[in-house]
Order: C-alpha cells, then structure tokens, then sequence
C-alpha cells in the first residue's frame, strides 16, 4: 500500500514574539526570545571565525570538532555525562564567515554554564569575542 503524501500548507501568517536586544560590557549582542509554552533554554554563540579567517586549511572544522573530545577541565566522556545528566545537548556547525555553538537543555544549572563555558574555551581564546555567563 503506497500512503498518500498530505499537502503542504502555507501558513498565512506566523506569529513570533519580537527579540530583546540588550549588550553585555564588552559590546557582545545578546538576542533574546522568551516563551512561556516550552520549558527549555537554547542558546547559540556565533562567533565570526568560519572557513575565510583560517589560517591552514581544515583549522576552523577540527577546532570546532574537537570541543566534546575533552579539555583541560573534562574528558570526552565528563562532558557527555554532564550533558546527558541535565538533559542537555549541544550542536556545532560552521561555514564561510562563521562558526555556531548551540546549547539545549531542559533545565539551567549553574553547572551546565560552567560546562558550557568549558567546552567554549577554546573558540573564544581564539576569537575577538568574549563569552559571558
């Protein structure tokens, strides 16, 4: 039996609230969305050091990689069970001009911040961005 495909639907309209824009001391744009309807916080550092900045070929994606293997803090397996513990997971991505470090979790601890600002330590050493938690 071949199932049908339903149809795609467009929505007339989306509704989003609008973002808050507030700076930390360093200058750092911080976007805010809040929602009351999920009990989740997300929240991405973009850091403007993709594939055009690098200095060797494969630098930037490597670099990038390499965050859950371990730091000088965690090993590889810390921080999956850190993660894991809290419900938390993170994402990496890069291209051209920028790279992207996304957080999720279901819970705000203190010690997933400092998890967090562990595995970014290496990305913002090497960037003209400072991370604030």
């Amino acid at each position: 039996m071949i199932r049908q495909q339903p149809d795609i639907v467009i929505p007339r309209s989306v509704e989003m609230p609008p973002a808050r824009l507030t700076h930390a001391q360093n200058g750092v744009r911080i976007y805010t969305l809040s929602s009351d309807d999920f009990e989740v916080v997300r929240f991405s550092l973009v850091f403007r050091a993709g594939t055009s900045v690098q200095a060797k070929p494969f630098v930037a994606s490597t670099t990038l990689n390499m965050l859950g293997e371990g730091s000088a803090k965690l090993s590889a397996q810390q921080i999956a069970d850190e993660l894991d513990f809290y419900g938390s997971y993170y994402d990496v991505n890069i291209d051209r001009d920028y790279t992207y470090i996304s957080f999720c979790s279901n819970t705000v601890t203190s010690i997933f911040l400092i998890g967090v600002r562990d595995l970014t330590t290496t990305v913002a050493a090497s960037s003209p961005v400072r991370l604030i938690f």
